[in-house]
């Protein structure tokens, strides 16, 4: 076990096998997991890879939250109020670094994901109607 003072890239290089990455390039509904070898990057590197994957995640959730957020704003509109600026903010956040470091999000195949659902045969319940 590596010791705290051990930075988070230098304990994962001691890390038996490979560190998973999700590219926003190939997440699917199974969450596709590209292995990455570490030996051999610097700590750049891997921080530059994990930032990547932070950017995508948050946009992810951005969507994920643009797809469900009417239904959890009619089951529980104080929850929905809590979490709406945390996804509205952390994808600003995250948009502005991934243009900054050049990263290609395709933020139109996240705002297409259907989420596993059919959108065309759905309908929001609100107090009970139909």
């Amino acid at each position: 076990m590596p010791s705290t003072n051990t930075s988070s890239a230098s304990a994962r290089k001691s890390a038996p096998s490979a560190i998973h990455h999700h590219h926003a390039s190939t997440i699917t509904a199974l969450a596709i997991v590209e292995p990455i070898e570490l030996a051999g990057l610097t700590d750049a590197e891997v921080m530059r890879e994990e930032v990547e994957a932070l950017c995508s995640h948050m946009l992810w959730l951005r969507n994920w939250w643009r797809a469900h957020e009417e239904g959890i704003r009619a089951a529980d509109s104080r929850t929905a109020a809590c979490a709406h600026d945390h996804f509205i903010d952390g994808a600003m956040f995250a948009r502005g670094i991934a243009r900054a470091a050049g990263f290609d999000m395709n933020e139109q195949r996240m705002r297409d994901y259907s989420w596993g659902r059919n959108t065309q045969n759905m309908r929001i319940v609100v107090g009970g109607a139909v």
